[in-house]
This record gives structure tokens, sequence and C-alpha cells, in this order.
């Protein structure tokens, strides 16, 4: 760790002149600022990703409410539609019910007179005067009978339609309600995802702030005396024009950048944690699941899980861009140096012959 501690047993070194056991302090603490600055880079890229991400989701779910809420609208108009219709069925149902107990009583009327004309006709079938009356009153009550017996029919099928309409539109009603609940629930899950989106997003953008900060005032200044201290063993003291010893303004500088380091590192690592404490959502673009942890860079635009990462294809893709990279660093440098091998020679080595 770096802070003031750290500084102090600097500065009592250099008092005391133990060279190796300050050299080898101050190259900890380089190496150990290189590695936070690495990271504070790391953790900018993923920030930068994010956000691009975030900003395609926010859209994709503003997109989605957009089109939930017209979804719900034509909803709620269908809806108004179905309860107008529910409640002219309703009353038709109920008019036809009352029509069908008069009709009932009219029906049973009707059948005690054909039975008492059936009665009256057998018993004067035999008497011609008498049973040609008699025949027309059966008749006639018979043709009264089937015409309302008909009419009854015809009222109770449609009273049964009106009810097979009233089902039919009950469960309509009841999927669109449903359907309702269903949008309300998903715009309620939209909102709350592009809520927790824009707290992460402001949460990690803050953290940006400060590591980017960071590094500018507290990390680079520590390193820079860190290096100039360690190469005071290999050239001689220099001063300033009016005398001011310029090594011991960068042991103050170190010092004082030491301090700042050590705090500044641990409020950030409070607030914005390192990556094994810090549990963010994001979508994997191995797996292409919304996970939640630290994600990790691969090729150099992505961001993927722990798991993923550990797959033989994310590695092999990782290593051969790494097996690139060292190949076009290695190839720059011979060619560097076989320029400086033939910088006195009328030959360009990488000429065509």
């Amino acid at each position: 760790m770096i802070d003031i501690i750290t500084a102090e047993k600097v500065l009592d070194l250099f008092d005391k002149n133990r060279i190796t056991a300050r050299r080898k302090i101050l190259q900890k603490v380089i190496h150990q600022v290189r590695h936070r600055r690495d990271w504070i880079q790391n953790y900018l890229s993923i920030v930068n990703i994010l956000s691009l991400q975030f900003d395609k989701k926010h859209e994709s779910l503003e997109k989605l409410i957009c089109q939930l809420n017209d979804r719900e609208q034509r909803l709620d108009q269908d809806l108004t539609k179905v309860n107008a219709q529910q409640r002219e069925l309703e009353r038709r149902q109920a008019h036809m019910q009352q029509e069908l107990r008069s009709m009932r009583l009219l029906v049973e009327q009707l059948r005690d007179k054909k039975r008492q004309s059936e009665s009256h006709y057998h018993r004067v079938a035999s008497v011609p005067l008498l049973s040609s009356q008699s025949r027309k009153r059966y008749l006639k009550a018979h043709s009264r009978n089937a015409k309302a017996e008909q009419q009854l029919s015809e009222a109770r099928e449609a009273l049964e339609k009106c009810k097979d309409q009233l089902r039919t539109i009950s469960n309509a009603r009841s999927r669109q309600s449903m359907e309702q609940d269903l949008l309300a629930s998903q715009r309620r899950g939209s909102l709350d995802a592009i809520q927790i989106t824009q707290q992460q997003l402001v949460f990690l953008q803050e953290g940006s702030a400060f590591w980017t900060e960071f590094d500018d005032d507290q990390a680079r200044v520590v390193l820079e005396s860190a290096e100039y201290l360690i190469a005071l063993d290999e050239k001689t003291e220099a001063s300033n024009h009016e005398g001011f010893d310029i090594n011991q303004l960068w042991l103050k500088t170190f010092r004082f950048a030491c301090f700042e380091y050590g705090d500044r590192e641990s409020e950030g690592l409070r607030v914005w944690g390192g990556p094994d404490q810090t549990e963010i959502l994001f979508e994997c673009a191995q797996c292409q699941l919304v996970c939640t942890g630290w994600p990790k860079i691969a090729n150099d635009y992505e961001l993927i899980c722990s798991l993923c990462l550990e797959s033989p294809a994310v590695n092999f893709m990782n290593d051969l861009m790494n097996r690139q990279s060292r190949t076009i660093e290695s190839t720059s440098r011979l060619k560097k140096m076989m320029r400086n091998l033939f910088s006195y020679s009328k030959i360009e080595p990488f000429s065509p012959i």
C-alpha cells in the first residue's frame, strides 16, 4: 500500500543513504502505481462500453414502453366497447327472460285449451253437426299452441345465444384484463430497469471522474517523483538557479503525493470498490445473458462474464490477439535495430534488392 508511511520510510532511507533498500521500496511503489493506473484504464474502458450498452438498452426499453402504452390504450378502447356490449346483452337477456316467462304461461294456457278441445272433439266425433264445429275449435287451438310452442323454442334459442355471447364477451373481457395486467407489469419492469441502469451508470460515471482525477493528480505525481528519486543514484545531484536543492523538492513532492495517494485510493475503493467487490448488471457478449458481477474486456470492445472468459474460444482469441501484438512489436524493434546497424552504410536493409 502506498501512503505517508511508505514515503517516510523512503525519506528515512535517503537520510541514512541506504541506496539498495530505498531503491527496492521505490521500485515496488512504481510497480503498484503502474498496476493501479492499468486498473484505472480498464475501469474507464468498461464504463465506456457499459455506457454504450446502457444507451442501447434505454432506447430499446423506451420503444418497448411506447409500444406497451399504445397497446394498453387500444385495450382500454376495446374494453370500453366490450363493457358496453356486455351491458346491452345483459339488458337483452333480462328482457328475454321476462318474455320467456310470459310465453311459458301463455303456452301452458294454450296447451290446456288444446287438451280440452281435443277431449271435446273425441267426445262428439260421432255427432256430425257437433264434430265439425269441435274439429274447427280443436284445429285452431292446436295451431295456436304449435305457434306458441315454436315461439317459445325460438325464444329459448335466442336466450341461449345471448348467454353464449355473454360468456364469449366475459372471456374476452377476462383475457383483456389479464393482458392489461401483464402490460402494466412489463411497463413497471421496463421503468424499473431504466431506473436501475441509470442509477448504475451515474454511479460508474462518478467513479470514472474520480479515478481519472486520481490518475492525473495522485498516481502520475507519485510515479514521476518515484522515478526521479530512483534515478538519483545514476546521475549527479542537480540544483536550480537560486541554489535550492531540487532533490529535496522531489522528496517533499513524493511525500505529499504518497499521502494524498493513500488517502484518495482508500476513499475510491471504499465508495466504488474494486473488481472483486463491485457488482453491476451487464450483457455478456459471449453468452448474450444479463449477468451480475464485474465484467472482463475481450477483443478490446466486448464485455464478457467470468464463466465465458474461461471458455477455450475466448482464451484462444485473446491469445491470438496478444501474440499478434507481440509479433508486431518484435518486428518493429528488429527493424529499428537493423536500421541503427546500417545507419552508417549506404545500404537500406529493408529495401528490395
